[in-house]
Order: C-alpha cells, then sequence, then structure tokens
C-alpha cells in the first residue's frame, strides 16, 4: 500500500444551501473504482469530483492541470484528503439498530436507525421486516415508504427485505401463521413496490408446487431460500428450476444460520457453498444462487468465513449484518415480546430464556475489517459489502464508486496499517465525521 495520507477537512462558507451541495472534491491515495462488468481495482491517486448528489467525474491527479485544480478548488464547498476512498456499503439484511419499545418493530420509526448507519460505514440499506408480526407490519410499511429514497437522516432507505412469512424454522422469528397462496398475494399488495427480496422456505413452496416463489418471479422481486434446515435436494433443485424458467437467479438468506449441511442429504449449504453446479442431468442450465453471510465472527466463525470466500466469488458472496439493536454488553431488550440482551462478547443478541442468536450487533465496518484480517483483498472485500448487495437487490446506482453513480462514499484512514473510518458522505454531503 502507498504511504498513507491523513484524512483532512477543508470546508469554506457558502452563501446558501444550494452551494453548499454543488460541488465535492475528494483527493484519495487510493481508491477502489468501479471498471465495469461488476469489478473494480484499487487506483492511486486519483481526484474525485462530485456534483450535487452524483459523482461527476474520476481523474488522475498527475493528468490534471494546475489551473484545472485551482478552478475546481474556488468552486467547492467540500474538499477532503483521504488514505483510501471506498463505495457506501449497501447492508440488504438488517432490522434495524433501536427506535421502539419492541426491536421488532425498530422500522416504524426510521430515522433512529438511518441516522446511526453512516458512522457504521453503510450509506444504503433495506428494511427487513418481518410479516408474521402482523400487528406492526403496516405501520412498517408506511414508516419506511415515507423515508424510502431520502438522505435526510443519513443512510438511504432503498427498499424491504420480508424475513418470512414463509419459514419452515423460526431461528428466533416469531412463529408463522399458515397463509395460502391469495393471502400471500394480499400480503405482496400489501408490502408494495419496494420489495425487493423475500426469504422463502423450500420445503414451504415446494408443498404448494412452488406457487410462492413463482409469484414472486412474476413480480421480479428477488428470492431467498432460508430458514429451512429440512430443505431437501429436490425441493431447492425445484425452486432453481423455476428460477430458471423467469430468468431469474435466486439467493440464500444468511448461509450457515437455520440451514444444514449434510454429506449424504444434500441442503442449503451444500449448495450455497458451490461456485457452479457440476454437468449433471439433475443441474443441466442451473445458476448457483447468490448468498449472505453474517460477518460477525459470532453467528458464523471468521473460518468459515474464510472457507466461504475461497469457495465462492466476492460477486456472489454479501456481507450482511442482520442487526436488531445496538448498544454495550448486557443492555436489554425486548424482541418479539420476549426478553433479548446483548452478548457479553458484545457481538450478538441472545435470547434471555435460552441464549438463542436472535441477530447481531455488529457493522458493516466491523465486517469490513474481519475481511481485512482474513487476507481477503481490499477490492473483494468491498464488492462483498457494496456493489454485490446491491446488484442482489436490484439497487442501481449504489455501492459503486464509478461516474454518474450516487455519491455514497466511505473516507479511510489507513495510517499504521490500521483502517479507521473518518467520514461518510451520503448523496454527496458529509453525514459522518471523527
Amino acid at each position: 500500500m502507498t504511504e498513507a495520507l491523513a484524512s483532512s477537512t477543508y470546508q469554506h462558507t457558502c452563501t446558501n444551501e444550494t452551494e453548499r451541495m454543488a460541488v465535492g472534491i475528494i483527493n484519495a491515495a487510493l481508491a477502489v473504482v468501479s471498471t465495469g462488468s461488476n469489478t473494480s481495482e484499487l487506483v492511486a491517486n486519483v481526484c474525485v469530483v462530485l456534483r450535487d448528489d452524483r459523482v461527476e467525474s474520476i481523474r488522475a491527479v498527475e493528468s490534471m492541470s494546475t489551473h484545472d485544480l485551482e478552478q475546481l478548488k474556488k468552486e467547492a464547498c467540500m474538499i477532503l484528503d483521504t488514505s483510501l476512498l471506498l463505495p457506501g456499503f449497501v447492508d440488504i439484511h438488517t432490522h434495524g439498530l433501536g427506535g421502539h419499545k419492541d426491536l421488532v418493530r425498530n422500522w416504524i420509526n426510521p430515522g433512529f436507525t438511518l441516522s446511526k448507519l453512516p458512522a457504521r460505514g453503510t450509506t444504503s440499506t433495506l428494511a427487513s421486516l418481518i410479516p408474521a408480526d402482523r400487528d406492526s407490519l403496516q405501520s412498517c410499511i408506511a414508516a419506511v415508504t415515507q423515508a424510502m429514497g431520502s438522505s435526510e437522516y443519513g443512510a438511504v432507505l432503498e427498499g424491504i427485505h420480508a424475513e418470512g412469512p414463509l419459514i419452515a424454522d423460526l431461528g428466533a422469528l416469531p412463529a408463522s401463521e399458515t397463509i395460502n397462496l391469495e393471502g400471500f398475494q394480499a400480503l405482496l399488495d400489501q408490502l408494495g413496490p419496494h420489495l425487493r427480496v423475500m426469504t422463502v422456505a423450500p420445503s414451504v413452496d415446494a408443498a404448494m408446487d412452488h406457487a410462492y416463489s413463482r409469484a414472486l418471479h412474476e413480480r421480479s422481486i428477488r428470492v431467498a431460500m432460508g430458514h429451512d434446515r429440512s430443505a431437501s435436494h429436490d425441493a431447492i433443485v425445484g425452486m432453481l428450476r423455476v428460477a430458471q424458467e423467469y430468468n431469474q437467479r435466486l439467493h440464500i438468506t444468511h448461509l450457515f444460520n437455520v440451514c444444514k449441511f449434510h454429506h449424504r442429504q444434500p441442503s442449503l449449504i451444500n449448495v450455497g457453498m458451490l461456485s457452479k453446479f457440476p454437468s449433471l442431468p439433475a443441474y443441466q442450465g442451473l445458476e448457483v444462487p447468490t448468498v449472505e453471510v453474517i460477518v460477525d465472527d459470532r453467528h458464523v466463525h471468521l473460518l468459515t468465513v474464510a472457507a466461504l470466500c475461497q469457495a465462492r466469488s466476492s460477486q456472489d458472496v454479501a456481507g450482511i449484518t442482520d442487526n436488531i439493536m445496538a448498544g454495550e454488553p448486557g443492555t436489554a431488550g425486548i424482541y418479539c415480546g420476549r426478553e433479548v440482551c446483548i452478548a457479553q462478547d458484545g457481538k450478538a443478541v441472545e435470547m434471555a430464556e435460552d441464549g438463542t442468536l436472535a441477530g447481531s450487533c455488529a457493522s458493516q465496518w466491523d465486517s469490513f475489517r474481519h475481511l481485512m484480517a482474513l487476507d481477503v483483498s481490499i477490492e473483494d472485500a468491498v464488492a462483498m459489502l457494496s456493489s454485490t448487495p446491491a446488484r442482489i437487490a436490484g439497487l442501481a446506482e449504489v455501492g459503486v464508486l464509478k461516474v454518474g453513480a450516487y455519491a455514497n462514499l466511505l473516507c479511510v484512514d489507513t495510517t499504521n496499517a490500521d483502517y479507521k473510518l473518518v467520514h461518510t458522505v451520503v448523496h454527496g454531503r458529509i453525514v459522518y465525521s471523527i
């Protein structure tokens, strides 16, 4: 890595809000820049110009004349110098960080979570809702719909992930009521056009001849297999065949958690670890699903994360948080009417009655540092936390550093070979600084 350049900020006084947001400059010793086709590379000595909420240009510093640089500085209301510049991270599975007395209803108060995410490296997120909690579902949908797409609070809410109600194994989720196809269609109508991803248990879908997953494909909603320790080989392949009919790719919800691996009876983990299917008749034409993993070293041991990173491309693996709260070890809360508390290691939330993991406390920035410790390249770690989850959820112009994309960026200080988040920029403005 090149010699670290400490992050610093310069901001002159602007006469009005329009001018303040007009032009920003970020000079980076190193930057992870999109090169197209879902790839990126680490580029040295770049000048990134922001205009309003977008990236206007990315240029090598040595290619810019002194006149050009001075002219930009005159226009700019924000100038940042940083060791390392990354695209903002995208979390496609989080239940929020708090904001309600019952954590399952966190997204009734979206501003609470959205205001805290930039300090944790996340600039775009999906709101993970639990349809089984029917009493609060409509209130959550109304609140997140109103907040959708706005950078007012900090991070931007980009859509909804529904975890259930078609699940076979609860984990820590509340019990779900049986729902027929007509009721399911009504639920999809209720969740509305912002639904991006829904978790469905293969065994539940197979029992209905995959009518549920067909209904989701017809609405262009990403189908995520999960919450199913009994998912059979045939049920999984059946879902994959249906996805093939619709030219869609399946996803797997929090691989390794609430699912299984078996050497004779392959299930979701077996499929999730494949980079491609073998050329056997049963798998002809099938595409392996993308996966997500909780990189908190509690839900999934880091050695297992390393195995996944070596088995799968970073273009197919999304690092998620599965947060339900944040706080100090021992902090208590209520989740679906049940007592929970943050574990003593501070990494996860446990059910008070039996220690079952209910969610994570780790941030995506924690995940990035874990991936760096596992010797994952910066480019691959960033892809897992930004462009790959964005692509899985069908989110355009976020999770990448490229011309025309939203100016959602992370300025990182790499002094002493450490990684310290110094500034977070969302839609062209600084929303977090240390």
